[in-house]
């Protein structure tokens, strides 16, 4: 449901049919798909909280070139990570950008980590016959863990935990 700013991904809505939303019955084979300057990315539906879009962030100093600081989110210090930045991508191509707000597990906790992306997210439907799983994760592209497949795009599909290690400990410690 899209009210204002912010995007209710729980309630699990699909942008497949033209002017609205159609409600999907389960997360398997789901992914929130996005584009970051002209290639197409996703994560797994399950990791997605919300997206939101103009949320205040406040810089902190000598911290990561790709974090561009934390947020206040219902009580929580949120770290904020550009994805353009982190995958050493070019200019973002969007002035007002959206933040997807993931939740992920480590060390037997939840953390949550908002990632900056282009391109209003969506919910887009891969079985597994449409993706193409990494066999190894020697080489480049150290966070795509599958290839999607779509008639129009081919998606690249990221490892949330792997992404954002090294951003949890920025919040982790308020």
């Amino acid at each position: 449901m899209t009210t204002n700013n912010k995007i209710d991904v729980n309630e699990e809505y699909d942008k497949s049919t033209e002017g609205g939303y159609q409600e999907l019955t389960t997360a398997s084979g789901k992914y929130l798909c996005f584009s970051l300057n002209t290639e197409m990315y996703g994560f797994e539906l399950c990791s997605v909280q919300e997206i939101i879009r103009d949320l205040a962030i406040t810089r902190v100093p000598n911290s990561p070139h790709y974090l561009t600081g934390v947020a206040n989110l219902r009580g929580k210090v949120t770290p904020i990570v550009d994805l353009a930045i982190k995958l050493n991508s070019v200019q973002r191509t969007e002035q007002s950008p959206w933040i997807v707000v993931l939740e992920v597990h480590r060390d037997g906790k939840f953390f949550q980590v908002g990632i900056i992306v282009d391109g209003l997210p969506e919910v887009v439907n891969l079985p597994d016959v449409k993706l193409q799983r990494r066999s190894d994760s020697s080489g480049g592209a150290e966070f795509v863990v599958a290839l999607g497949r779509t008639d129009e795009h081919v998606i690249l599909i990221l490892d949330v935990e792997k992404l954002v290690s090294d951003s949890i400990g920025v919040a982790g410690d308020f």
